[in-house]
């Protein structure tokens, strides 16, 4: 009996450091990790369960390095394959962060040699060519041409919004700034319901339109951002500060550029003006019909009685408005 209650005080003050971990007492937990530790009738279960919290209450406080040797004896005593995967796979990460190429590549490789699941397996490989990359044993060219490859494999169809994130990650550490920008549109676009990833794309955009000082479209993207990133994200309160403070900004400038538009306009010739208002009828026609051609615009048309026609919202069909947009524009 005695012996149950101490394996029970040791597994409470096991569960005890996490929940320290897990509220933010990192200095309270890791003495008592430390205390743990040195207890030499510990379980090899308990240890287990102990140097994971170990490495995780390290990668909780930033320290990254610090992590490393506590998860690599979890790895050496762990038999659970699926657990011990995970356990190597973070091991790959940490690495990758600090670095250290070659020693996550040797990771990477031992993860997919234990066969995980496909999502799993699907990181580990994108992992890899980044990683690649960034050791020098892949070119830039030769590193989006592999990600590329992933994108049209139907296997990845569900994940191609982290494809193209990885794509723009690449293109911005080589200045390649057009190109990263239409990365990360594309993973927007590819984005079907992963919020976290969405958040992290819309982040990047908002960061490197404000780089360009492009301040309207970068308030626009930190209003995105804001609508799809956690509120507990460190980075939140950071992200609603941007975008208060772009408010005005963007507000102003959008003023400036409604008005040296119409100063430009002032300023043509009566043919000039003729040709743009061409032009904008051209846009407003051809938006129309992508409307009109949309499942959404055609199911929203379709009368609720069977049989029973609906009138054309098509502008050019009305004469009222067609006659207004000439004195607006006029």
């Amino acid at each position: 009996k005695k012996k149950y209650l101490r394996t029970e005080r040791k597994n409470a003050m096991i569960w005890l450091a996490r929940a320290k971990v897990d509220q933010g007492y990192n200095e309270d937990a890791q003495i008592l990790i430390d205390k743990l530790l040195k207890d030499e009738s510990l379980k090899k279960k308990q240890r287990v369960q102990l140097s994971a919290i170990n490495s995780y209450n390290a990668l909780k406080k930033g320290e990254y390095a610090k992590a490393i040797e506590p998860l690599k004896s979890v790895i050496a005593i762990t038999k659970r394959k699926k657990q011990k995967n995970r356990y190597v796979y973070i091991l790959a990460q940490i690495y990758q962060l600090q670095g250290m190429e070659e020693e996550a590549a040797i990771a990477y490789k031992q993860v997919l040699k234990m066969r995980p699941d496909y999502p799993m397996e699907f990181r580990t490989r994108l992992n890899m060519i980044v990683n690649e990359w960034a050791s020098g044993t892949q070119n830039s060219k030769s590193a989006l041409g592999s990600l590329t490859r992933m994108t049209k494999d139907i296997k990845n169809e569900e994940y191609q919004d982290q494809i193209y994130f990885a794509m723009a990650n690449i293109a911005l550490k080589e200045k390649q700034t057009d190109e990263a920008v239409a990365y990360l549109k594309k993973s927007l676009q590819f984005n079907t319901n992963n919020k976290p990833q969405k958040a992290e794309s819309y982040l990047k955009l908002a960061e490197i339109y404000f780089e360009l000082e492009q301040f309207v479209d970068s308030k626009n993207y930190y209003d995105s951002t804001k609508q799809v990133m956690a509120s507990n994200d460190p980075r939140f309160e950071i992200v609603n500060e941007y975008a208060s403070n772009l408010t005005d900004i963007a507000a102003n400038i959008e003023i400036v550029q409604k008005n040296d538009s119409l100063l430009r306009i002032k300023d043509m010739s009566p043919d000039e003006r003729i040709a743009l208002a061409k032009i904008l009828k051209k846009k407003a026609v051809d938006n129309e019909k992508g409307k009109e051609s949309s499942p959404d615009s055609r199911s929203s048309r379709t009368s609720s009685i069977p049989g029973t026609p609906k009138e054309s919202s098509f502008f050019a069909y009305n004469d009222n408005l067609v006659k207004k947009g000439k004195k607006d524009f006029e």
